[in-house]
């Protein structure tokens, strides 16, 4: 894992627009996947070079590999269901490993925030925690 520099938002991601979706999302009883748009997937893939933000894996925007990951749990954190800050790029076996941790509780490598080589070390080609 690699420490990502979150670029700006997109700018179709607009206020608007994201307080629109968030309240579709928050009353639909099937929790409609607002967030599966291209312009997201693309914005969020640039930022990590086309990779996941766990793994590494390459992963792009075609793909039916690549989903929109939400840091802090969509189902628990619903108002951030569009927040840019919450938002990453991960492969479909990082998103389902990660399922419904609530990051808020219990505190994992946020690869945009956290610099992962301060907590993550490599020994006899494997990884291991620090902390």
């Amino acid at each position: 894992m690699i420490k990502l520099n979150r670029g700006p938002k997109p700018a179709e991601l607009t206020d608007v627009f994201v307080s629109t979706m968030t309240e579709v999302f928050k009353a639909s009883k099937k929790k409609t996947a607002v967030w599966n748009q291209d312009f997201l997937k693309r914005a969020l893939l640039n930022m990590s070079n086309n990779k996941c933000s766990y793994c590494e894996a390459s992963v792009s925007v075609g793909s039916s590999y690549v989903e929109v990951e939400h840091f802090r749990h969509k189902d628990v954190y619903e108002d951030e269901v569009l927040s840019w800050e919450n938002l990453l790029p991960a492969c479909k076996r990082c998103n389902s490993t990660k399922r419904c941790h609530d990051t808020g509780l219990e505190p994992i490598i946020n690869p945009t925030s956290d610099e992962p080589k301060d907590h993550l070390a490599y020994s006899w080609y494997r990884l291991r925690g620090i902390d």
